[in-house]
């Protein structure tokens, strides 16, 4: 259940495994209560077995690329994918202080940031719209149009800070 008071709209996902009924129908009531789901695309280097929840078509999926704009060497790829962001040896907290990693785990909150914002803007917080919007904010990567491994490509927004 989303919490209405916090106003709460996105939720960032740093998990992967199977599919089943019972998630695909969470995962569909939170769009109908406003909350947008961003799913790590799934760190199994596979194209033949989807990793939910990003394979829900309510969910929005993203995949990492380095630096040089290249797929993270374990990323999963299919047809869910969405779109891609940083997430190749990133500089990350961990107890005791930082270390660098990598995975699409580390790519979701780029996205889950310009979807929070987007929505804070009053984009209407469900995945299909927010992919329409983020989309024609993207720099497409590998095969030109939407693709199995960076999906729409990597969403590049301009920071809005406010003082």
């Amino acid at each position: 259940m989303v919490d209405l008071e916090m106003k709460v709209h996105v939720v960032n996902l740093s998990i992967a495994g199977g599919g089943n009924t019972l998630m695909k129908l969470v995962f569909k009531k939170a769009q109908l209560h406003g909350l947008v789901a961003v799913a790590a695309a799934g760190n199994w280097a596979s194209s033949d077995r989807p990793a939910f929840p990003a394979a829900i078509p309510t969910v929005v999926a993203v995949t990492a690329i380095d630096e040089e704009f290249l797929v993270y060497r374990r990323a999963n790829s299919r047809d869910y994918i969405d779109f891609a962001a940083p997430g190749v040896k990133m500089w990350t907290a961990v107890p005791g202080g930082g270390k660098v990693q990598s995975g699409t785990s580390f790519a979701t909150p780029y996205i889950s940031a310009i979807v929070g914002m987007a929505v804070a803007r009053g984009a209407k917080p469900d995945a299909e719209t927010l992919r329409r919007l983020l989309a024609r904010r993207t720099f497409d990567l590998g095969t030109p149009g939407k693709d199995p491994i960076f999906g729409r490509g990597m969403v590049v927004a301009e920071p809005r800070c406010k003082t």
